[in-house]
């Protein structure tokens, strides 16, 4: 395709109006250029801009490029319904969009076979059930900051299993939630207000030591 400036709009207009014969003629894709909304978008048109391209033209596009194998250098997140695939193709500074009509078609690796690749169909499912998964117990305890077990295990089986599963957390919430927000007086003995006195070395008050002179320091 000439005009390799334009290369860009060119790719993405020959995916969006696909002709049989002669499509690598520019001429059959001016006839469509006012479609394009190509505010701020500059030729060539570097990877940065696609983004803005994408949003202004409600098209989503990859772009990928080939270096003994294709990589992506631009996976979309937009997921639109004309979505574009493109390959960049570059040698030194010059650089030329082409499109890929098929990802089937288009060779992952020169030196091994041709990779399948699957593009995502929001529409159809690819998953196949063969089972179902139908819970039918649980048994659970609580374990308090130490590690150790405080509430005796519950244990149950029954086609109920998730309700019950649920009100049991449910109660057990309403317990810890209690434990947690229950105060309780502090208790503190004679014994243990002197204790930080008996080991003190300076005093707390004018911070000089006390040399064993205990006197006046016990304070409650």
């Amino acid at each position: 395709m000439k005009n390799n400036d334009k290369s860009f709009l060119w790719c993405v207009l020959a995916a969006l109006h696909p002709v049989g014969k002669n499509a690598e003629r520019v001429s059959k894709y001016l006839p469509f250029v006012k479609e394009m909304n190509l505010d701020n978008i500059s030729f060539p048109t570097p990877l940065s801009q696609i983004g803005r391209f994408e949003k202004t033209n409600n098209i989503s596009i990859n772009v990928f490029d080939f270096d003994r194998e294709v990589f992506p250098l631009k996976v979309t997140t937009a997921g639109k319904e004309s979505h574009i695939n493109l390959l960049l193709i570059s040698d030194g500074e010059k650089r030329h969009y082409t499109l890929i009509k098929n990802m089937n078609r288009l060779l992952f690796r020169v030196y091994s076979q041709k990779i399948n690749t699957c593009e995502k169909n929001p529409e159809i499912s690819s998953t196949e059930p063969i089972t179902r998964h139908v819970p039918c117990g649980f048994a659970c305890v609580v374990v308090g900051p130490n590690g150790r077990v405080v509430t005796p295990p519950t244990v149950y089986r029954g086609e109920d299993a998730v309700d019950n599963f649920l009100k049991n957390l449910i109660k057990g919430e309403y317990w810890i939630l209690r434990k947690i927000f229950e105060v309780k007086p502090m208790v503190s003995t004679e014994a243990d207000k002197n204790k930080p006195c008996q080991a003190a070395v300076n005093c707390t008050v004018c911070e000089p030591p006390l040399n064993g002179n205990r006197f006046g320091t016990m304070i409650t």
